[in-house]
């Protein structure tokens, strides 16, 4: 297949023929059907100082890409119902087997807006043992019946219209590349709910509280939430963002990250000219 490559350690970009991937156990196989270039593809056609300290090449470039997942991965597993499918119905409708899978379950807590409880959903068999043996259903309350409410009308929008997940995955898009291009250390994905990689976890304490003083809410974790020396800021991406929101968040990052003095390794100015609104989705 074609991509876009920087093959050599030098100024410019070259279209090759190159394998076509195979797929890893944490890996998503997305068939590409287009895409483009943006910030941090031109750092690494110029090979400027960033580029050189940080890619390593041969590598394939291309951002803003359309196309569909193929496939999984053995290992992912970390998309919400909600969020994942051309409706919203999870990683089941992504792959195209909805009807083949035995076990469909999920919460109520973060694409539905529901706060709190999770559901599981299979065949009435499988369902009733699960209300006889399961101990998370045993020794659980029933939901607040505004929850449960709530929980099936949002299932109702979903089913009428994907607007309100479009617009997610859109600002999610355009969240984490402004993040990226900025020089932040992201976990790769598409998931509206990700980390800021930080590691020292006075850091993470420090970098929350600095961002609240920018009008910017985020929360630091650190260990036992997560691993020592793994502390993070964790983000989350509404629907109801706008771009702008969006764009002063990041503004907010790097003015705490030069006030903080840390992630010196990444060196790119942000730049909201660079993500022309009317070029995502």
């Amino acid at each position: 297949m074609k991509a876009l490559v920087k093959a050599k350690s030098e100024r410019g970009l070259w279209m090759l023929d190159v394998p076509e991937p195979s797929l890893g156990p944490d890996d998503v196989l997305i068939r590409v059907h287009q895409t483009g270039i943006r910030g941090t593809d031109f750092h690494i056609y110029e090979w400027d100082a960033w580029a050189q300290k940080t890619i390593k090449v041969p590598m394939v470039v291309g951002h803003e890409f359309v196309g569909e997942v193929v496939a999984f991965g053995s290992n992912v597993g970390d998309f919400q119902v909600g969020e994942l499918g051309g409706r919203g119905r999870g990683s089941h409708e992504h792959c195209d087997v909805i009807g083949r899978v035995d076990f469909i379950t999920g919460t109520l807590g973060k694409a539905f807006g529901g706060m709190s409880g999770g559901f599981a959903s299979g065949r009435r068999e499988m369902i009733e043992m699960l209300r006889q043996r399961s101990r998370p259903n045993l020794f659980s309350n029933s939901l607040a019946p505004m929850i449960a409410g709530a929980s099936l009308e949002a299932l109702q929008i979903l089913n009428e219209s994907t607007v309100l997940r479009d617009t997610l995955m859109h600002n999610t898009h355009f969240f984490r590349g402004a993040m990226t291009d900025a020089g932040f250390n992201l976990v790769p994905g598409t998931h509206p709910i990700f980390p800021v990689m930080l590691g020292d976890a006075n850091l993470a304490t420090k970098v929350a509280d600095e961002m609240l003083k920018q009008g910017v809410y985020v929360v630091g974790f650190s260990y036992p939430v997560v691993p020592i020396g793994q502390a993070i800021i964790q983000t989350q991406i509404s629907t109801v963002h706008s771009l702008e929101e969006l764009e002063r968040a990041v503004r907010a990052f790097i003015i705490v990250r030069n006030k903080l003095n840390f992630n010196d390794e990444y060196s790119i100015c942000y730049d909201s000219t660079a993500y022309d609104h009317g070029s995502f989705g």
